[in-house]
């Protein structure tokens, strides 16, 4: 019912798909919806009246191969005569690229023998015309017929544009002026203006062919220097890079050179204003023959950050769609001109633009064929001389002439450069076979970058943001940990400092291979660094976390110079797992995404910072008091220290032993020499909050005063103090920090901002500043 209700005809495929043929698809390439068979749509002459269902298997000779978008024919049979009985062959399927006929087959480094392009010129310009096809040979028959597109230019001239304008408005006043009675009279000055159009063109004309010439003598040494370079890399007389890079920039200018060639060839032989591209709105009387330009337009290069494949692929899927919108314009001005009340010369004149668009389209898109099947050829080339030097590298090699390691490395590049052309040629394949916009293929951005010599260096920019970030976080925490002069442990933030900030340096002086290697080791030796400062240094730091108590309310607390160095360490881990990842693309696989190697390193330095931070022993207990505490600035960013509540010092045992403390230190011949000098460096500070003395215990104690401090910048600090004995006995002394007080109580650390000096014995830790005095009991012994 269906077939009798629609007259179009019905085609079965091998397959057994049935599918609808329209007029508009008569003698085009077309394929199975299901089985994707190639195949030709027959011409409108081939199809009978009495034949609405065709059958592909009763017909091979509408099947096609891959690549062959015309079909060849020497006579177009009917379709419908199979009377003879006799089984039509299929036309022969072109030759795959790089075969030829066993009985042709040419010699070694025939393939590289380039075309003669002046005699190319030269047959083109004298060729058959646009809707004509030679009849070649059988002994040369080319793998896939194109008609010649001499004619119709690519871009449009505007020179020509202008010169095709002005002589359409010359005809228009020509006949204008027949049909009036006294138009005799200005006949003569339109011949004159036609004489001028006519030098115009020949001056027009003469610099496009010297044009053409200068460009094919161009084109001849590209072709010659690409084949040149072909030969060295088979030899292996030029590097793997530079013979990529060369015939890169080689070949786009030759792409650029063969789409001027054609230009200037089919500029020189269009006669037809609409092809020229478009017919240009001007007047007569603005034409000046002096004033004229005919200059050429330069090639243009396309673009270096494509390939050339990529280029070629973006330009057909525009054809197409271009062509499915000119071929329903088309439809539609010849549904225009069939209805009545629109003016012929309208209709005609869209009609004409519109079929002159849709034959530029077609040249273009036939132009784009033909070039990426040129590119289909320069793969094969490629692969062969990759090949011939993959052969050079492994003989060198077996003769003691190349170490192993650089055989290996020569070895995996040549791989990784042979995956890629091949992947580039089977994706160039694949859009030689395309009709329509969504079957050319794309190619993924790793391909592309891999092709252009870009890739990781996205990746290479990222990893030293990361680097230069973690460097500034790493610095100040390291300030933040040394605001408190540290005795033993101001070389390892210096170390730690220098190795963060060598590892940024590295990531952007350092070539990639040596960089990915520097930055590991790099990385390694600062996390140790760190790590073992930390462990050293965090004796009176708070933890990372720490649950505290104010006012009756639980809050948490954040070590903010502790967790500084945590991020530092998160970041520079991202970078290192980025430059490993990289090195392992480079060296073993392009798929290898890296993402598991990022993600180890980024937590394990940071678990490794924050572990020796936890890990550190504490000199005195951090805890809780559940009462009311005092609060002591210790230079360490604002943080709250608190001591056991047993030590909790109580006023009228301070008081006593203060007087028994200065009453001693007036018969001392060092305090006489300066008597006010623990005064002065005491004032304006704050409230001594440290070990509290026992007044019934005082009898059998050692008391250590404090009374000033010498210190500058750049200096270490030396401290005057007196240690009074249960006797009655002094002593006075002058300290530097590390030095022994007694027994085993140390000078430990010294705060500059708040003037407080911490003395310690390895279990307990006291501060106090000038003016003030501590007890100073055995290890062991708890006052009470």
């Amino acid at each position: 019912m269906t077939e009798q209700k629609h007259n179009n005809l019905r085609i079965f495929c091998l397959c057994g798909q049935k599918m609808q043929v329209t007029p508009e698809m008569y003698g085009r390439p077309a394929k199975c919806v299901a089985c994707h068979q190639k195949w030709f749509i027959p011409e409108k002459e081939e199809i009978p009246d009495s034949a609405p269902v065709l059958h592909l298997k009763e017909h091979p000779e509408l099947l096609r191969k891959p690549g062959q978008l015309v079909r060849f024919h020497a006579e177009r049979p009917s379709v419908s005569d199979d009377t003879s009985g006799s089984q039509k062959q299929p036309t022969p399927p072109p030759l795959a690229v790089g075969e030829t006929d066993d009985s042709e087959r040419e010699p070694v480094g025939a393939e590289l023998a380039m075309p003669k392009y002046h005699e190319l010129a030269a047959e083109e310009a004298t060729g058959a015309t646009e809707n004509e096809e030679e009849e070649p040979s059988p002994q040369c028959k080319p793998a896939v017929v194109r008609r010649n597109s001499s004619k119709i230019p690519l871009d449009a001239f505007e020179p020509m544009r202008l010169l095709y304008g002005y002589h359409e408005e010359l005809q228009k006043r020509r006949k204008a002026l027949a049909a009036a009675s006294d138009g005799e009279t200005h006949i003569a000055s339109l011949e004159k203006y036609e004489q001028a159009l006519q030098r115009v063109k020949d001056r027009l004309h003469r610099a496009l062919e010297l044009e053409q010439r200068s460009t094919a003598k161009q084109l001849t040494v590209i072709e010659d220097e690409i084949a040149r370079l072909n030969i060295a890399l088979r030899v292996g007389d030029c590097a793997i890079d530079s013979f990529f890079s060369q015939t890169n920039d080689l070949r786009r200018s030759r792409e650029a050179l063969e789409r001027h060639n054609h230009n200037l060839l089919a500029w020189r032989e269009v006669n037809d204003p609409y092809m020229a591209g478009g017919v240009a709105d001007v007047a007569l009387e603005s034409f000046d023959e002096d004033a004229f330009d005919v200059k050429i337009p330069t090639p243009l290069l396309a673009d270096a950050e494509k390939p050339l494949f990529v280029s070629y692929g973006d330009e057909l899927r525009d054809m197409l769609r271009m062509r499915s919108a000119l071929e329903r314009r088309k439809a539609e001005w010849a549904r225009i001109g069939e209805e009545q009340g629109f003016p012929e010369s309208a209709v005609n004149e869209g009609l004409a633009e519109t079929e002159a668009a849709l034959a530029r389209n077609m040249a273009r898109m036939r132009f784009c064929l033909a070039r990426m099947e040129q590119l289909v050829v320069d793969c094969d080339n490629d692969l062969k001389a990759l090949g011939a030097y993959k052969s050079d590298v492994v003989e060198r090699a077996d003769k003691g002439q190349m170490r192993d390691s650089a055989r290996r490395e020569t070895l995996e590049k040549i791989q990784r450069l042979e995956e890629d052309v091949i992947r580039m040629r089977a994706l160039v394949r694949q859009a030689l076979t395309a009709n329509s916009p969504v079957e050319v293929p794309e190619a993924t951005d790793t391909l592309v970058k891999r092709l252009r010599g870009t890739v990781g260096k996205n990746m290479l920019a990222v990893d030293t943001l990361l680097f230069a970030m973690a460097a500034v976080l790493f610095i100040a925490g390291l300030l933040m940990f040394a605001e408190t002069t540290t005795q033993g442990t101001d070389w390892l933030a210096a170390l730690s400092s220098c190795a963060v900030i060598a590892i940024a340096a590295a990531s952007v002086v350092l070539e990639k291979d040596m960089r990915s290697l520097i930055i590991a080791l790099l990385w390694v030796a600062l996390l140790v660094l760190v790590a073992v400062f930390l462990y050293r240094r965090s004796a009176l730091d708070d933890y990372l976390v720490m649950l505290s108590e104010r006012d009756g309310a639980r809050i948490l607390k954040f070590n903010l110079r502790g967790w500084l160095l945590v991020g530092g360490a998160v970041f520079v881990g991202v970078g290192t797992g980025i430059a490993c990842r990289n090195y392992l693309r480079g060296h073993f696989s392009q798929e290898f995404s890296g993402a598991g190697i990022i993600l180890f390193c980024a937590v394990f330095s940071a678990a490794t910072v924050a572990a020796a931070h936890t890990v550190a022993p504490r000199t005195v207990a951090l805890k809780i008091e559940d009462g009311e505490t005092q609060e002591m600035e210790n230079g360490t960013g604002g943080r709250r220290n608190t001591v056991d509540s047993g030590e909790t010092a109580r006023a009228d045992g301070a008081n006593a032993n203060a007087a028994r403390t200065h009453a001693s230190n007036a018969s001392s011949p060092r305090n006489e020499a300066n008597p006010a000098g623990a005064g002065d460096m005491h004032e304006d500070t704050e409230e001594f909050t440290g070990e509290a003395e026992s007044a019934d215990i005082s009898a059998t104690m050692i008391f250590f005063v404090m009374h000033g401090v010498v210190h500058g910048e750049g200096t270490e600090p030396r401290f005057r103090a007196t240690l009074s004995f249960p006797d009655g006995r002094t002593e006075s002394m002058a300290l530097r920090l590390g030095d022994i007080i007694h027994d085993e109580w140390k000078a430990r650390e010294y705060n500059q901002y708040t003037k407080k000096l911490t003395i310690s014995n390895g279990e307990r830790l006291l501060v106090l500043k000038a003016g003030e005095s501590v007890p100073l009991p055995p290890n062991g012994v708890e006052p009470s």
